[in-house]
């Protein structure tokens, strides 16, 4: 099974690409770690269910808490605000680390001491026209992870800008948003599949 915390401004952003997930592999339960609120699927589907956990840390406990979540397969995915939460998330845990950590066009560190600190794989997709996080602080972010041996995968798709995967934005670009989900969908298949599986 795999789980995933997704922690984004706004649920709408990429809701049939996480509701299109979640059929897909069997998600029993994810954590919205923005709005404190759970999803948990029943016979009748998805339903809300408000967790009241104050962090995301606590969210991440609170998922491997339960008995149907391997605890060693929780990631982080966010987009923009969420993206940088998702990183943040990864830098403080390292003495309960994720399986994995994407980074949809979020706020980046180039701080070696920090980024040392994380101790599972990075997925970044970033816009190459992106006004608000540049190239440059992508090629310095990548460049931490490779300088202090964080396995990651980073992308810049040259031609879109900022929240480009967000359907209700005008920077929308759906062929980049297309592949940026494969590739981050591989990229939960290569982290947090088991081996029987």
């Amino acid at each position: 099974m795999r789980v995933k915390i997704i922690n984004h401004q706004d649920l709408s952003i990429a809701e049939k690409q996480i509701n299109e997930f979640l059929k897909k592999e069997e998600v029993k339960e994810f954590v919205d770690i923005k709005f404190g609120t759970s999803f948990k699927k029943d016979t009748e589907g998805y339903t809300f269910v408000i967790i009241y956990e104050e962090n995301m840390k606590a969210g991440v406990n609170y998922l491997r808490s339960l008995d149907n979540v391997d605890q060693s397969k929780v990631a982080s995915l966010g987009w923009c605000f969420g993206g940088q939460q998702s990183l943040q998330l990864a830098i403080n845990s390292k003495d309960d680390p994720l399986a994995a950590t994407i980074i949809y066009y979020g706020r980046l560190t180039n701080d070696s001491q920090a980024i040392s600190n994380i101790t599972a794989p990075v997925l970044g997709i970033f816009g190459g026209k992106d006004q608000s996080i540049s190239v440059d602080s992508v090629k310095q972010f990548q460049k931490a992870l490779n300088d202090t041996g964080v396995p990651n995968e980073i992308y810049v798709y040259p031609n879109v800008g900022h929240a480009f995967a967000n359907p209700s934005n005008d920077n929308y670009a759906p062929t980049e948003t297309a592949d940026a989900w494969k590739k981050t969908l591989d990229f939960l298949a290569k982290y947090l599949q088991s081996k029987s599986e």
